[in-house]
């Protein structure tokens, strides 16, 4: 069956105090939806399909020295801070150079995709490897790629000692 349809497309960020044992959710953050699913060949074994999606659409998040959550939005790019009193302020939307993704690019995209996991694929099966489980990696549909390069990816926020913010290109 397939049970990558049951995954969520956001999680929240939760924060504990370990004086009153509390837990609350300080954010919801949008994270990419990969798609999975595991099948039984008529043999008996296992093949669990991942799909790969190239262009991940995920918020990204960074903790600030004095407690503070960035979260950084990829839809339009802008952070919310979410303070430890509970106050949330939301930044204007960040200068970024919007990049367009046309259909022509994306049909690109996923076509050399699908040659790199073919070829991992022929890899695997001529070393032989465990018959009762494959691993098959497919590249999602062209039309499921968003219309813009993403403004960020997910690991790519850091905050330094002083309270700045880093968003690494």
């Amino acid at each position: 069956g397939n049970q990558g349809q049951n995954q969520p497309d956001s999680v929240p960020i939760v924060r504990v105090n370990f004086d009153t044992r509390k837990a609350d959710s300080v954010a919801w953050v949008k994270v990419p939806k990969n798609e999975t699913s595991m099948t039984r060949g008529d043999d008996g074994s296992m093949r669990f399909t991942a799909k790969v999606n190239p262009l991940p659409q995920g918020d990204d998040w960074a903790l600030l020295n004095d407690g503070t959550i960035a979260v950084i939005r990829v839809l339009d790019y802008h952070i919310d801070y979410y303070s430890t009193n509970g106050e949330h302020v939301s930044s204007g939307r960040l200068p970024f150079d919007w990049k367009r993704i046309s259909d022509d690019e994306k049909t690109k995209m996923v076509d050399s995709l699908k040659m790199l996991a073919k070829q991992v694929a022929d890899r695997a099966a001529a070393q032989g490897g465990n018959n009762a489980f494959r691993m098959n990696f497919e590249v999602i549909a062209a039309e499921k790629l968003p219309d813009y390069y993403p403004p960020i990816r997910a690991g790519s926020t850091q905050a330094d000692h002083d309270g700045n913010l880093w968003i690494l290109p």
